[in-house]
């Protein structure tokens, strides 16, 4: 018995179905979906997609409806909608995409999380440069003068200054955290 050489056989139908989903997922065509599989099968595109829209897709209805999910879900990720606030029928307020809202703030809170630990490792850093600072000023007292030994000492003073002075303009040295400081 001759087999038909234009007959489709369930493998060439798995490909088809699988190059079209995953064209469907990234957002591609299904025009460049029957393209490629045109050419991985020896068949032309009009043929792949005669075939698809004629006996495969109607047996993939629910894996299409999940590659169109993904897609979106996809995109979403890539582009993030704002948070939009709408009023209510009842007066209050609803909020559209919660999920959006909630990973959102997960993300804001990892952020102040890094952000508090970089701060408390400069506060650390200064406190000890302060207690250098005390320490050098001390010797200053005691010597009356820097001697050319101790230039480096007046550099170090000088760091000390332009980090405070850094500090300062970040931020991240208030007022009050001065007056703890020097008391």
């Amino acid at each position: 018995m001759n087999e038909r050489k234009d007959c489709w056989k369930p493998q060439e139908d798995r490909l088809l179905a699988e190059v079209i989903l995953e064209h469907i997922r990234c957002g591609s065509t299904q025009l460049a979906a029957f393209e490629e599989v045109g050419e991985k099968l020896a068949r032309t595109a009009a043929a792949c997609g005669f075939r698809w829209n004629a006996v495969v897709r109607h047996s993939c209805l629910a894996a299409i409806k999940k590659a169109k999910l993904d897609r979106k879900a996809m995109k979403q990720a890539k582009h993030p909608r704002p948070i939009r606030l709408e009023r209510s029928m009842a007066g209050g307020w609803s909020l559209e995409r919660a999920d959006t809202v909630i990973d959102q703030i997960r993300g804001s809170l990892v952020r102040s999380e890094e952000l508090a630990v970089r701060v408390k490792h400069l506060e650390e850093e200064l406190e000890a440069k302060n207690r250098r600072i005390h320490e050098l000023e001390e010797q200053l007292l005691l010597t009356g003068s820097i001697s050319s030994s101790d230039s480096s000492l007046s550099e170090d003073f000088k760091k000390m200054l332009k980090l405070l002075d850094r500090a300062r303009l970040s931020g991240l040295l208030t007022d009050n955290f001065e007056q703890s400081q020097i008391s």
